[in-house]
């Protein structure tokens, strides 16, 4: 082998690793983006469809249109084409995205022959039961194709197949086929249509709920917290944070304006860290900086005149989200918590005692989520109240909290303090982008999870979505 021929093998091993990444963030994530949510199973389905038949290169055609043996056919090329450490992630997960068919988990092609064979012996034997097999299959390809198959893969594949978009009904009931056929193939094809559809369980939001007990937030409210670790708490650095303090014994002051009915919020932070790496001047060092989410513009971070002031000091700002970002649309939702599982030990019981935090000492709900490696929290007392959120490389439950070493993800939360956590009433000059973020001066900062800067700097392509990390407000789209 020639040294040069080595190289080019070294350089297409590390595209292929470095396209993987993407693919393999989005594995972990286990809540998808907003965009993709539907109130229902119809609005999913339109949302969905709507995607797939706009994604550039890529032949569909209705589900109606194709047969279950055309299906099991394109299956057999997608599972040809898929990437094993994707499943891997789902398998370990327990995730509902891990490979199946005819309603059963499978991995090796011999499984899933012999399964597919099942599933066309009783359509062949009941022919009254091929469209809702066939609507099944066609949610089992759209999963397979966009959870197994590396997006590189994807430009590939489109010259050779055509995808079904999945079906435009309402979901079948077991009741309009019970008599079309003995009741052990009726409840064989009932059960593999139940597991096929299982994509509402995540982009249907009405289909589901991660739990109904999280309090709603007022639709427009303030609050002062203590925030412990670093913000920003990304660099251009890449995974980790080169430039970041990752201490957390000694807290800050945070306030928090926050609106729902606008889709707006802005925090801000007594003390940020240095920000040189953005390029730019007047970049804070260890200075107060705001974080303003506006649903018009974008977000960004700035310079204040002074600690916990929303007004400019007209020296330095950088976008962290472009306008329209489909992962950062605004404000996280008002009920973001119940995207969240509510945590619960072996004999079902949902509070824990032995929290001790700045503002309460006591029992806390707590309401937890992981990603990429990331573990979220959200902590209530027994009534409802805020009492703590955040994130980092663990789940800290109780204890008392340590670092994060670099690279891992850094460690921050902050706690609530109860008696600022009040409602109020804002209008849009409340969240009025300053003129420095309009001007020449504003520079770029990409924060991690945006859908518009998957591309950009390294660091935009590490951290998950799930919880909307980059706000120190909130955690969670609306699930």
């Amino acid at each position: 082998m020639t040294a040069r021929f080595a190289l080019l093998l070294v350089i297409a091993a590390t595209a292929y690793a470095s396209d993987l990444q993407f693919d393999v963030e989005r594995a972990h994530q286990k809540v998808p983006g907003i965009n993709l949510n539907g109130a229902d199973h119809v609005e999913m389905v339109n949302k969905l469809n709507h995607r797939l038949s706009g994604t550039p290169g890529l032949l569909t055609k209705s589900c109606a249109k194709f047969t279950v043996d055309e299906i099991t056919t394109l299956q057999k090329a997608l599972y040809g084409s898929r990437e094993q450490q994707l499943q891997d992630i789902y398998k370990s997960a327990n995730d509902n995205r891990q490979l199946a068919a005819h309603g059963a988990l499978a991995e090796d092609l011999e499984s899933l022959e012999a399964l597919w064979a099942k599933e066309k012996a009783i359509v062949d034997a009941h022919p009254d039961l091929h469209d809702v097999t066939r609507d099944g299959k066609c949610h089992e390809a759209v999963m397979w194709w966009v959870h197994h198959i590396p997006e590189a893969t994807k430009e590939e594949l489109k010259s050779f197949i055509t995808l079904p978009l999945l079906a435009e009904t309402s979901l079948h009931a077991e009741a309009e086929i019970n008599d079309k056929a003995p009741a052990e193939a009726v409840k064989s094809v009932m059960n593999s249509y139940t597991t096929a559809t299982g994509c509402g369980m995540c982009h249907a939001s009405g289909f589901t709920s991660e739990n109904t007990v999280a309090k709603v937030w007022p639709a427009e409210l303030t609050y002062n917290a203590t925030g412990y670790g670093a913000f920003p708490f990304w660099d251009h650095s890449g995974p980790g944070c080169s430039s970041c303090n990752r201490q957390i014994e000694t807290g800050q002051k945070v306030k928090v304006l926050y609106s729902s009915t606008l889709n707006s919020e802005i925090l801000l932070h007594t003390s940020c860290g240095n920000m040189s790496w953005v390029g730019a001047s007047g970049y804070p060092e260890n200075t107060p900086c705001n974080h303003l989410f506006n649903e018009k513009y974008g977000a960004f971070i700035y310079t204040p005149t002074s600690a916990l002031s929303t007004e400019s000091d007209g020296k330095f700002c950088c976008r962290t989200y472009d306008a329209n970002d489909s992962n950062f649309p605004g404000a996280v939702p008002k009920d973001w918590a119940r995207s969240q599982y509510l945590y619960s030990d072996s004999s079902g019981n949902t509070l824990f005692s032995g929290f001790s935090g700045d503002y309460y000492n006591g029992s806390v709900k707590i309401y937890w989520s992981t990603a990429l490696g990331v573990d979220f929290w959200y902590y209530e007392d027994s009534e409802g109240n805020p009492v703590e959120q955040g994130e980092g490389c663990y789940f800290p439950g109780v204890k008392t909290k340590t670092t994060c070493d670099d690279p891992l993800p850094i460690l921050f939360y902050h706690d609530y303090d109860p008696t600022t956590f009040v409602t109020a009433s804002y209008t849009s000059s409340d969240f009025e982008l300053p003129d420095v973020c309009k001007g020449s001066l504003l520079s770029t900062c990409p924060a991690p999870g945006g859908a518009s800067r998957r591309t950009g700097a390294p660091q935009s392509r590490y951290h998950p979505v799930l919880s909307f990390p980059a706000r120190l407000a909130g955690v969670g789209p609306k699930n």
